[in-house]
């Protein structure tokens, strides 16, 4: 008989739920954000609006207890994704006891490092192209239903465990499966399979000034195994290396695991000019060692990491080669670079791209941010895709070019 931990979901929903009872305080922020814009599908113009309210309440009146609810609406035509959606990108509860801290219900955990390309987020997937919006102050952002524990070792040491019932695809190239707010209230109230579940954990450490991390997570949903290895610093510029591997439960297959390697690497620097102005650059790079390193014929359209099929409780994992075809379906070599250049504390340039460089081709974005009064931001942007009709990046896709104004109040 196939188990079915009820008491799982059910805890997560009284956790949260009971989360902002635990502190007499609580503080909320809105951000209230529309945009207008006006984009080529299928040869013609065609405009969208997209309007986006986020509700975020948090309660931390005891140091050792801290709650948050966060709510997010988004109301959209034909063009920018039609009808309105309602999620929770976070609802969690936060406690942290004499020897240890625990977290429960729905967050993020950053494994990894990096701000793009990050080969070491294997829960979230660090190494896809796709990116909601590319002129976000975070570009990824994604969450899920979780259970951390996390152990301090000491400054900058600590031990970390995270168990995960309902991850989507998992995997340098995965994505979580909650997108909705019926997807989550689906996912709490229907049992998990106990072979779809997903846990692992990492070890933080600073080693001469280096800090050092090594984890580890099996991906229930893909039945994949996800080491990873990551090191940040700073010479000079801020720098970070991370690497994973991809190894199937079915098949160890340890001579070719070379072909499932991902190895991402990121240069940052903030320059201070005069004043208040600065410039800030980064670049990013993705290596994937089993991908295709001459440009296809046709073009490479990208797959996800395949999902495990339970069925009377026989588990049917992804052969090894399924899961190599999901890295020799991408090219071998991504960039990321950004420029951003302030001339005051109220005014800001950017210019961000993801570049593809065996099949000469990228996505492109150039935009401002006047911060006209305290809580208002308007915003401009220009975005185009170069590259031929059959790269990643090509210039007659939908969306290959277009413009955007917004404007956006938090309070």
């Amino acid at each position: 008989m196939v188990k079915q931990p009820h008491a799982l979901a059910a805890a997560l929903v009284m956790v949260v739920s009971g989360s902002m009872h635990l502190a007499a305080e609580s503080r909320t922020s809105v951000d209230l954000s529309s945009v207008l814009g006006v984009t080529r599908i299928s040869g013609e113009a065609v405009a969208s609006a997209l309007t986006t309210g986020k509700l975020d309440i948090s309660a931390a009146s005891n140091p050792n207890v801290r709650g948050e609810l966060q709510l997010r609406a988004t109301i959209g035509n034909a063009a920018a994704g039609s009808g309105a959606a309602v999620t929770v990108p976070r609802a969690y509860l936060k406690v942290r006891l004499p020897w240890f801290r625990f977290m429960i219900g729905k967050s993020r955990v950053s494994f990894g490092r990096g701000f793009f390309f990050d080969a070491g987020d294997v829960i979230f997937g660090g190494a896809g192209l796709a990116v909601t919006d590319l002129s976000a102050s975070v570009l990824r952002d994604d969450t899920t239903w979780l259970l951390e524990t996390y152990l301090p070792l000491g400054n900058f040491s600590y031990l970390e465990g995270v168990l995960l019932p309902y991850l989507g695809a998992g995997g340098v190239f995965g994505s979580p499966a909650s997108t909705s707010l019926a997807t989550d209230l689906t996912q709490v109230l229907t049992p998990v399979n106990w072979r779809n579940l997903s846990g692992g954990g990492r070890a933080v450490f600073r080693l001469a000034g280096v800090d050092m991390e090594a984890g580890y997570l099996f991906s229930g949903t893909s039945g994949v195994h996800l080491p990873y290895l990551a090191a940040a610093g700073s010479l000079g510029v801020d720098w970070y290396l991370a690497a994973s591997a991809t190894v199937p439960v079915s098949e160890a297959d340890w001579p070719n695991l070379g072909e499932r390697l991902a190895f991402s690497a990121g240069l940052f620097h903030l320059f201070r000019l005069s004043g208040d102005a600065s410039i800030a650059g980064r670049i990013e790079g993705l290596v994937l060692p089993g991908g295709s390193w001459e440009r296809a014929s046709g073009g490479i359209t990208p797959s996800t990491l395949p999902a495990v099929v339970v069925s009377g409780g026989t588990a049917a994992w992804p052969s090894a080669s399924t899961v190599t075809s999901t890295f020799t379906s991408r090219y071998g070599l991504y960039l990321f670079p950004e420029l951003d250049y302030s001339p005051s504390q109220a005014l800001s340039l950017q210019l961000r791209s993801i570049v593809s460089p065996i099949d000469a081709s990228a996505t492109l974005i150039a935009g401002t941010g006047w911060n006209v009064y305290q809580g208002l931001t308007l915003s401009g942007y220009l975005y185009a895709m170069l590259g031929a009709d059959d790269a990643t990046f090509g210039w007659n896709q939908p969306g290959g070019i277009g413009a955007a104004v917004g404007a956006e109040l938090i309070f």
